[in-house]
């Protein structure tokens, strides 16, 4: 079957049902609501956002078989799989890095099937769609194509041509049916499992009361707290605050069948608070923030209360998002993460692919490592 390719540059143009159509089970951002909601909201869509969509429309005999979310990009912001080192190479060598084309989900360092269409044409779609990148990447001198948080045998289709593998990691908990939140902390070894409880009962101490909302409990108060919060831990931290207002306002209005908050409460009123998504049985942490500085505020809101939610509504899967060794004790675990990569300049991607061979083996080492130092008891 061969498969024809349309570029598409904006969401607009694309039926949301159809999109939809072809979403993977357990992922909420590769929904049209939530993409076409950063369109909308301006968060990507300029030049100065970094993210120009180039959605690509996948047809096959003139019926629509699925959609590819690409990005033309003119910096590495909000992809969370860090290439700068990459393009401060070729600038030292004279090289364009930007624009490049990438496959992400702005500012969601989720993992997520990137290719959305029926499981059994993903390896042909793929096997063509690797061809077409490359003569836009030629036509249209991009320097690159980035295939960004991918699942790992969507990485292999990507690999098996012209694209190099990339390993990251992040850190995930599973729930290995566990009943209740102490079934989960009877498998954590006995100092971890007193530390844990002696940081929640000190935050419990702090606080009148911690709540799990989702959105429909979510009022207009509490959800301009999560706004506030939001810009307040970006100004602190000195990033970039990539979510506009008109983010905020529109996507709890249209998408809060997928979102959950974490509030902590001190007379009446909300000290902090954390922003999830989920759907089906995983959940997705995104943003946190406080008004307060109360210690182990945030290991509360961020994990051990998700975590419990998790466990009482059944999900099988928590994604804390980037970075945080941290996360290692409180019962989460180093994970891989997939990327491929594709560079036009040959001199360029050969020294990409050295870096990347060796980063592997370091992150292979490291992953085992890391989980060697998980909380939980050691299985007899």
């Amino acid at each position: 079957m061969a498969y024809h390719f349309q570029i598409i540059e904006a969401l607009d143009n694309i039926d949301k049902a159809q999109w939809n159509t072809f979403c993977p089970p357990d992922n909420p951002f590769l929904e049209y609501d939530f993409l076409h909601t950063l369109e909308t909201s301006r968060c990507v869509g300029s030049i100065e956002s970094g993210w120009l969509p180039k959605h690509i429309l996948i047809q096959a005999e003139n019926e629509v078989v699925g959609f590819f979310p690409l990005y033309e990009k003119y910096d590495s912001y909000g992809e969370y799989i860090f290439d700068w080192g990459w393009a401060n190479a070729a600038r030292q060598a004279g090289i364009q890095y930007y624009p490049k084309l990438v496959s992400a989900i702005p500012f969601t360092p989720s993992t997520g099937s990137r290719v959305l269409c029926a499981p059994e044409n993903r390896e042909a779609i793929v096997k063509e769609l690797k061809t077409f990148l490359l003569e836009q990447i030629t036509e249209k001198n991009y320097s690159s194509a980035h295939i960004l948080f991918c699942p790992e045998e969507e990485q292999k289709m990507w690999s098996s041509g012209r694209f190099s593998p990339r390993m990251s990691h992040q850190f995930h908990w599973r729930n290995l049916s566990w009943g209740t939140y102490s079934d989960f902390l009877n498998d954590l070894r006995s100092s971890a499992r007193k530390q844990i409880r002696k940081e929640r009962e000190f935050v419990y101490e702090k606080c009148d009361e911690i709540l799990m909302k989702t959105g429909e409990e979510i009022n207009a108060k509490e959800w301009a707290c999560i706004e506030q919060l939001y810009l307040q831990t970006i100004m602190e931290k000195g990033a970039i605050p990539y979510l506009t207002p008109t983010f905020f306002k529109t996507i709890k209005d249209i998408f809060a069948q997928r979102i959950v908050c974490a509030f902590a409460y001190l007379q009446g009123e909300i000290i902090a608070g954390s922003l999830f998504y989920y759907k089906n049985n995983r959940l997705f942490g995104r943003y946190w923030g406080s008004f307060y500085n109360v210690p182990f505020l945030h290991f509360e809101l961020c994990y051990y209360k998700p975590i419990e939610w998790c466990i009482e509504k059944g999900l099988e899967h928590f994604e804390a998002g980037a970075q945080g060794i941290h996360k290692l004790k409180r019962g989460l675990q180093a994970t891989s993460c997939y990327s491929a990569h594709y560079i036009a300049h040959p001199a360029l991607a050969k020294g990409v692919n050295r870096f990347l061979e060796h980063e592997r083996l370091l992150l292979e080492k490291d992953i085992l490592l890391l989980n060697e130092h998980a909380p939980f008891k050691q299985k007899t």
